[in-house]
């Protein structure tokens, strides 16, 4: 791919996959209100961060974070690097001793090691040595230690690293709500850990868990959390989210209508699709920066705000018919060749009309087929605009009428051509 073909994006890393980012959508308000239960909370405790999966729970916690850091010491747990779901608490006290120092670290895989392995492989090795006894190293897995036993000694390892900590500690468990019941196991531990430790500091566990989860094990989740929360964020500001992301050129967002144009777009799949995510406008970006390079590879010179358009309508299903609920946008738009009113994709393309950037025009007198319908004619995309072009609106967006009185007859189509629909 030729990255020094034109992009749209200015600052690709805040696309990544990571809630080690600033915030760019101000849950400021929600912020406030999680740092004040936090300080409200007196002794040690787990507390349950519940909200949608892609919401934003992870970015807000890493901003309290941010802002606290000195105060107290805070360490990352992220669940997810263990498939197996077998050696959490293993994981955890390693983790854990990594955000020490690295002689911590070193200290403690040391004495997981020899706990481990000392006496079992002392007592296999010597009877293995009597001639005619060399089978017993297959009895190995018969010496292993219960699970319960593994985590007594594990935890004790771990008191010894908190003992020499002379600050508060705050933890946050990442995608615990992804281990099922091993990790439910993992925080019910945890819970009588943090309970039994001998200590004046505070331990706080803050975990955050979707919303889908949380109702599917809501008994398991209330026995093992002493608080819970709950994140559900009004339909985001993504003005400076655009200015973050996006290109300040002239043909980028440094024209002021464009970047209202696409942070009123985006706020608009918010507000008719309650179920967006930032996890989801971030890997639409990502793909339609790929599919915009490309084009421009193969020798096209296409919109950027059409190309984001056409591959948003990927992710989100016709609203328009109670027979087409399961159908993506973009495969009505490919097989009919029709983009139907009352969309907020309509509505979009329509705005777009306003700049002429990227189109073709025709004018087609009054042969329209239908008000309210946007048609195909061969191969490509067409529109049917309105023939005046006023600001471009905010959201609740409006499909603007094609006629606005009985003398009017001169219509324009706009042309989009059909290769966005090949990405």
């Amino acid at each position: 791919m030729n990255y020094s073909k034109m992009s749209f994006i200015k600052n690709r890393d805040l696309l990544k996959e990571d809630c080690k980012v600033d915030d760019l959508l101000d849950f400021s308000e929600y912020k406030d209100k999680l740092n004040s239960k936090l300080e409200s909370i007196k002794t040690s405790s787990l507390l349950g961060y519940v909200g949608g999966f892609g919401k934003g729970k992870s970015t807000l916690i890493y901003q309290i974070k941010k802002e606290n850091d000195k105060q107290a010491k805070w360490i990352d747990f992220d669940a997810w690097k263990f498939p197996d779901r077998k050696d959490l608490w293993e994981g955890f006290v390693l983790e854990f001793a990594s955000q020490i120092n690295d002689k911590k670290l070193k200290e403690t895989v040391r004495k997981i090691d020899g706990k481990k392995n000392d006496d079992k492989e002392t007592l296999i090795s010597t009877l293995a040595s009597i001639p005619g006894l060399a089978s017993l190293n297959n009895l190995n897995h018969f010496l292993d230690k219960s699970p319960a036993k593994r985590v007594f000694e594990i935890q004790a390892i771990l008191t010894g690293i908190i003992n020499e900590i002379d600050q508060d500690i705050f933890i946050v468990v990442e995608d615990i709500d992804r281990s099922g019941d091993a990790g439910i196991f993992f925080l019910e531990t945890l819970n009588q850990f943090i309970k039994n430790l001998d200590s004046e500091k505070r331990v706080v566990a803050i975990i955050p868990i979707s919303d889908k989860k949380f109702e599917y094990k809501i008994d398991s989740y209330l026995k093992c959390l002493d608080y819970i929360d709950f994140f559900d964020p009004k339909v985001p500001s993504l003005y400076k989210f655009v200015e973050e992301i996006f290109d300040d050129g002239d043909q980028f967002i440094g024209n002021e209508t464009y970047k209202s144009q696409i942070s009123s777009f985006f706020n608009g799949l918010f507000r008719v699709y309650p179920d967006t995510t930032m996890r989801l406008i971030k890997l639409i970006l990502r793909k339609s920066e790929m599919n915009y390079i490309n084009m421009q590879n193969d020798g096209y010179e296409p919109d950027w705000r059409t190309t984001i358009a056409f591959e948003t309508s990927k992710y989100f299903n016709r609203t328009d018919r109670e027979d087409a609920l399961n159908e993506k946008w973009f495969y009505d738009f490919k097989e009919n060749k029709i983009i139907r009113s009352g969309s907020l994709f309509t509505a979009f393309f329509d705005i777009l009309e306003c700049d002429s950037h990227g189109f073709e025009y025709e004018d087609i007198g009054d042969d329209i087929h239908k008000q309210g319908e946007i048609v195909f004619p061969k191969n490509d995309i067409r529109i049917v605009p309105n023939k005046e072009c006023g600001d471009s609106p905010n959201y609740p967006y409006r499909v603007r009428k094609y006629r606005t009185s009985e003398s009017d007859s001169e219509y324009s189509l706009i042309v989009v051509r059909d290769y966005y629909l090949g990405y």
